[in-house]
C-alpha cells in the first residue's frame, strides 16, 4: 500500500472541517478514468479508474462503481482505503 489507511484517516477529516465550514453535508467527487488520475477520487480512496464517491460529514465515504467491474476479491488490491469505505455496485441507466 503505498498510503497508509492513517493518511486516508487524515485526509477524510481535513475534508469534512472544509465542508462544515462551507455548510456542506454531502460532496459528490467524481473520478477520470485513466490510470495517470493523481486527484479528486484517487485522494480518498487510492483508485484513480472513474467512478463516484458521495463523501459525507459522518460515517463512511460511499465508492460508486459502474457494473462492469464488480465487487471482487481483487477490489481490496485495486482500491487502497477499501477498509474505510463502503464500496456498492451502481448500475447504468443509460442503455
Amino acid at each position: 500500500m503505498a498510503i497508509s489507511l492513517n493518511e486516508y484517516r487524515k485526509r477524510y477529516d481535513a475534508i469534512r472541517r472544509l465542508m462544515k465550514d462551507r455548510k456542506m453535508d454531502c460532496l459528490l467527487i467524481a473520478g477520470l478514468p485513466d490510470d495517470f488520475n493523481l486527484g479528486n477520487i484517487r485522494y480518498v480512496t487510492g483508485y484513480g479508474r472513474g467512478e463516484y464517491c458521495v463523501f459525507s460529514l459522518e460515517g463512511k465515504p460511499v465508492l460508486l462503481f459502474n457494473t462492469a467491474p464488480k465487487l471482487t476479491s481483487r477490489l481490496s488490491r485495486m482500491i487502497e482505503a477499501l477498509e474505510l469505505i463502503d464500496a456498492k455496485e451502481s448500475f447504468n441507466l443509460i442503455e
